[in-house]
This record gives C-alpha cells, sequence and structure tokens, in this order.
C-alpha cells in the first residue's frame, strides 16, 4: 500500500512541478514576443529630453573566460511628455533594456537625445505610464525565446511522464488483481 501512495505522491509532484515549469516558460516566451509587438500599437508623441549620460552596469560575462561579471553600459535618458493632458516622467529607451558592452555605441545613442532636445516616444495607450524612446529592439529578446521555449518544453514533459506512471499504475495494479484471483 505504501509503494502506491509513494508512486502517486511522485506522479502529482512530476505533474504538479511540470504544470507550474510550464507556465513560468509560457509566460516568459510570451512576454518576450508580446512585449516587442506591443509597441505597434502604441502612439507617438513628442516628448522633451531632460536628462541624458551613459550609465556603468554590472553584466554577465558572455565569454567562459574570466570573471562571472564584467562592467557594461546602458543608455540613462529621462524624458517628459504629455499624453490625454496630463504629464508623464520615464526613462525607458527601448522595451527589453538595453545594455552592451560597446561604449562607443552607448555614447552614440546618448549623444542623439540630447538635454532640452525634442524627440518622438511611444507611449502605452492603455498605461501611459510606460513608454520608450525607441522601437529599435523589434526581435524579441532570445534569451526569454529560448529559456521559455525549454521551460515550457520540460514542464510539458514531466506532465506526460506524470500521466503516463499512473497509467503504468494502472496496468500494474491490474496484474496483481489478476494473480490475485484464484
Amino acid at each position: 500500500m505504501s509503494k502506491i501512495t509513494k508512486h502517486n505522491q511522485l506522479r502529482l509532484f512530476l505533474m504538479g512541478f511540470g504544470i507550474f515549469i510550464g507556465i513560468c516558460g509560457w509566460s516568459m516566451f510570451s512576454q518576450g514576443n508580446k512585449s516587442v509587438n506591443e509597441i505597434d500599437h502604441w502612439t507617438k508623441v513628442e516628448s522633451i529630453i531632460l536628462e541624458s549620460k551613459t550609465e556603468t552596469v554590472s553584466m554577465s560575462n558572455p565569454s567562459s573566460a574570466g570573471s562571472r561579471f564584467v562592467t557594461g553600459w546602458m543608455p540613462a535618458i529621462t524624458y517628459k511628455f504629455s499624453f490625454k493632458g496630463k504629464k508623464y516622467q520615464n526613462s525607458r529607451y527601448t522595451i527589453i533594456p538595453f545594455e552592451s558592452l560597446d561604449f562607443e555605441k552607448v555614447s552614440a545613442i546618448v549623444s542623439s537625445y540630447p538635454k532640452d532636445s525634442r524627440h518622438m516616444v511611444y507611449v502605452n495607450p492603455n498605461n501611459p505610464s510606460e513608454s520608450v524612446l525607441s522601437r529599435e529592439d523589434k526581435n524579441p529578446s532570445k534569451v526569454h525565446l529560448v529559456v521559455g521555449f525549454i521551460l515550457t518544453a520540460i514542464g510539458g514533459g514531466l506532465v506526460i511522464v506524470g500521466a503516463l506512471l499512473r497509467v503504468s499504475d494502472g496496468r500494474h495494479s491490474n496484474l496483481e488483481d489478476s494473480k490475485r484471483i484464484p
């Protein structure tokens, strides 16, 4: 009897964990796509640049050699705009955070947004506090897509394994029952 209980516990654990991992993966996968495609429907409005500078950030080391983290840069551009009579301020450059190991590339972006200059921003009409200066990152984050897909596949696999354990458990029980019948 305890074998069946442990078997059912394992089956339920695998299915529950598989569902959890699958939901996390699907959420990550769909967020990578949704965020980028959503901008196409955002409203363009004029903004005024309040501050434009290059910020130092700690990034994961893309090469396997050396330390785990390296110094990188990101544009830190603060801007204000009005939308439907209300004033907003934001500092989001792209929908997926833009960080780079290429200081010159980040500096070029920052220099194209000098203080007090006017630029168009893309504003989420359903939530105007969300806005971006650039739609450059029209390709979804490959990390979100790949990791999301892998987690979804692993979660689905765990659910299938858990379901198959139940089927084999039922067959095993039927065989034991048939052996008991005289």
